[in-house]
């Protein structure tokens, strides 16, 4: 090795705290790999190879925790806070006015964002007197969904996130092969016992903010909720 190998790259280190465990652990500024492997992604316009650039990136650049074992919503509140420090603490969105729908630029402050989470989400939904279900955070950036239809997309969305079912005093741990299974069960629910599952999903924490502006072309007073990674990438 030459004297140029001998040469170590200081690292700017961080704090934070991933979301849904309060862990602490340290995050680091993107480098140029990083920067790499997201432009190729974002280059290519698949949203499947895009989300799997962001979370390689974000196993380079945060220790402390298993990467594997985050939720969706870790990952975007760990990519923000990394972009942050990154890029910089702020981000300009375009949103249309709801009134003449004109686009209007917005200043976001990443440093801000925090997970939302609903007082009323749970993870164990009660199906009947004798059914519960244990869900799990789905990893949205590596479930790889193949079906066609809308409603068998939404089967494989709940199977992935199933942990285990509780049944009479029989605890059942959920694992690749009850796919079928976990189907037929979906499939013999009523409406009101299907809501109480759909109700896991859309109360799960998230990225959230709350933006005001005042339109540049009509002056109509506009408030936005926004929610999700993409709402606060330029």
């Amino acid at each position: 090795m030459g004297a140029l190998g001998n040469i170590k790259i200081s690292k700017f280190e961080y704090e934070e705290k991933v979301p849904s465990t309060g862990k602490r652990v340290t995050i680091t500024p993107f480098r140029v790999g990083d920067e790499k492997v997201l432009l190729e992604a974002s280059q290519s316009e698949d949203v499947k190879h895009m989300q799997r650039a962001m979370k390689q990136v974000i196993n380079n650049c945060v220790e402390g925790a298993d990467v594997s074992e985050l939720a969706s919503f870790d990952m975007d509140y760990l990519f923000i806070k990394i972009r942050s420090r990154s890029v910089g603490e702020t981000s300009e969105i375009g949103i249309k006015c709801k009134e003449c729908e004109a686009m209007n630029k917005i200043t976001v402050n990443l440093d801000d964002l925090e997970v939302y989470k609903n007082p009323e989400h749970t993870r164990r939904v009660k199906i009947q007197d004798d059914l519960m279900f244990e869900m799990k955070y789905p990893d949205t950036y590596e479930m790889d969904i193949t079906s066609e239809s809308q409603a068998d997309q939404i089967f494989e969305v709940i199977f992935h996130s199933l942990d285990k079912v509780y049944y009479g005093e029989e605890i059942i741990d959920v694992d690749a092969g009850d796919k079928e299974d976990v189907f037929t069960m979906l499939n013999q629910m009523n409406k009101d016992q299907f809501a109480k599952v759909q109700t896991f999903f859309e109360t799960m924490p998230k990225l959230k903010k709350d933006v005001t502006f005042t339109c540049g072309s009509c002056n109509k007073e506009n408030e936005y909720e926004l929610e999700g990674l993409q709402s606060f990438l330029s």
